[in-house]
């Protein structure tokens, strides 16, 4: 059986004053994300529009990043795809230990004593979003594609609020002074509802969403709270609403908490 999209709310690019305030640097890395997101190749308008930078802008990024070896040009074509030195790069990163790395077994466990698919989610502290780093997918013939590696915010899914209601109150006033898209339910953002559900979730230890950041699916996350670093993630859940039974919510808990501890333990 085909495996039905997970239909995700992707958070917004940097707009155009960030970028204009933030240099080179950060203008080349959006030039980089822009990429990865096309999934394949892009040419300079694609970028231009993406980023809102005038043509001539987007083709100095590309060329200064080409140079150093993070992107290939296609001259016949005139599109652009990610380099070699971005691809050895990327590799380095991942052959180390990390918390992707050493999850992987973890959620492999998680999936197969649930039934579902299960998920790391890591917070992106300078965006004030989350991605989904690692996961372990269900081993039932309905279960959901998952975007790895896209920023998604935070107030909405499981997998955020499990974040997001154990963050500073700093931290949580930033995210909600951010533009917020809606969610795949077409909820509207409302500040207030979002923090009596922040409140619900730190009480209890864990969120519950249905059809928020997916479609028809009930999602479940515990945080990942390390000392002295804080909140670093989520461990969750992913679950078609028409396999979820709230009977079994509590067996889901215990075994994303008992994951959760089994992840930080190794992590030290």
């Amino acid at each position: 059986m085909a495996r039905p999209k997970m239909e995700l709310v992707h958070d917004q690019p940097l707009s155009a004053s960030r970028l204009d305030a933030s240099g080179t640097v950060a203008r080349a890395l959006a030039v980089l994300r822009t990429i990865a997101d096309a999934g394949g190749e892009v040419g300079v308008k694609q970028v231009s529009d993406a980023l809102h930078l005038p043509m001539s802008t987007a083709h100095r990024l590309l060329d200064l990043l080409s140079a150093e070896g993070y992107v290939e040009r296609d001259p016949e074509r005139r599109r652009y795809r990610a380099g070699l030195e971005w691809l050895r790069v990327s590799n380095r990163i991942l052959s180390q230990e990390s918390l992707p790395r050493l999850a992987a077994p973890i959620l492999a466990d998680l999936a197969r004593e649930s039934d579902e698919t299960a998920l790391l989610a890591l917070h992106q502290p300078a965006s004030g979003a989350m991605i989904f780093a690692a996961k372990a997918d269900s081993p039932q013939p309905l279960r959901y594609e998952i975007d790895m590696y896209v920023r998604l915010p935070l107030v909405w899914g499981a997998s955020g609020l499990a974040i997001l209601a154990f963050l500073g109150v700093r931290e949580q006033q930033a995210v909600m002074g951010q533009p917020q898209r809606r969610s795949a339910s077409d909820g509207s953002f409302d500040e207030a509802s979002v923090r009596e559900r922040l409140t619900e979730v730190a009480a209890r230890g864990y969120a519950l969403t249905r059809g928020e950041k997916v479609a028809d699916a009930v999602g479940i996350a515990v945080p990942l709270r390390v000392s002295g670093s804080g909140v670093v993630g989520s461990l969750g859940l992913t679950i078609p609403a028409s396999r979820y039974e709230p009977l079994h919510k509590e067996v889901y808990v215990a075994s994303l908490k008992a994951a959760a501890s089994r992840l930080l333990a190794r992590a030290g």
